[in-house]
């Protein structure tokens, strides 16, 4: 068998692997336009804030909340960001803020409702409109920019701290949960693609979430997204997605249960021991090396 077809399905098999265990190379296309995604490179997406975040925090993708358990609450953060549908709810999420975990969710619409009800948060009226507001965090201001909101309800709120303000509405607070905490931002676009290249505002604006995140590794969750392009095949996203899991899956190497941890490292293992035969060959057989220096 010739090195190249190998090698093709080598790659074959990784992608596969991949996909069935991790969800996290999307074969279905790309998101809206408008979709705050971190694979949306248009001015609607994150991912220029988050690729460059990556770089000092570290970052992993989820599909589902039931993914938390492989993650230790207490030195991560998880961002949801506007889901394009209603949120698929788990279970986890409470007890692993409860454990230490923090959640940022940063939403104009009402896709999640559903979890931030569980805080007991609820959201006010909705804003069509692009305003400065006051923002206190750490003991530090900035004044944020806000493009299409939506206020926190105050009356409803149980312990929740405001920290943002525009006008005469709350639109971000924070509430502590058990060992961990939850911040509630009625808006997606605080460092959108469009704001975080063009807007003479942004160092406001990534000033505000950089003191949130602090020193903990990302987790951003990108379930529950339409995509466009049916079952469309893209190489890039391809690659992007093997490179994500295969930093996430390192990353995490020793969180979750030992099944979990000792499946990881013999895949990776597996996945290195095979490129490094592809690239210098099999090993070489010593006992022949002795027996011709024998004769």
């Amino acid at each position: 068998m010739s090195k190249s077809l190998v090698l093709s399905l080598l790659v074959i098999i990784t992608l596969l692997l991949v996909y069935s265990t991790s969800g996290r190379v999307e074969l279905t296309g790309n998101p809206l336009p408008d979709s705050p995604s971190i694979y949306n490179y248009y001015n609607g997406g994150v991912s220029l804030y988050f690729n460059d975040k990556s770089l000092k925090n570290g970052l992993s993708v989820i599909h589902s909340l039931d993914e938390l358990s492989s993650y230790n609450p207490a030195n991560h953060v998880l961002f949801i960001i506007s889901p394009d549908k209603k949120i698929t709810l788990s279970s986890r999420v409470k007890e692993w803020v409860s454990k230490g975990g923090l959640l940022v969710v940063m939403d104009e619409t009402h896709n999640t409702l559903p979890l931030v009800k569980l805080f007991n948060i609820e959201y006010g009226k909705y804003h069509e409109s692009v305003v400065l507001g006051n923002c206190s965090i750490n003991n530090k201001n900035y004044l944020v920019l806000f493009n299409v909101y939506q206020s926190i309800k105050t009356d409803t709120m149980i312990n929740a701290e405001p920290i943002c303000r525009v006008r005469n509405e709350t639109v971000a607070v924070y509430l502590k949960h058990g060992s961990g905490g939850v911040f509630v931002i009625g808006d997606s676009s605080l460092v959108i693609n469009e704001i975080y290249v063009k807007h003479q505002n942004i160092e406001n604006n990534t000033g505000f979430v950089d003191s949130i995140i602090g020193d903990r590794s990302i987790i951003v969750y990108e379930g529950d997204r339409n995509y466009t392009g049916g079952t469309e095949f893209e190489a890039g996203k391809i690659i992007t997605g093997l490179v994500s899991w295969i930093r996430d899956t390192a990353g995490s190497m020793f969180n979750g249960t030992m099944i979990e941890v000792a499946g990881k490292a013999s895949l990776l293992v597996l996945i290195i021991t095979v490129a490094v035969i592809l690239v210098y060959g099999p090993p070489s057989n010593p006992y022949k090396v002795l027996k011709r220096k024998e004769l």
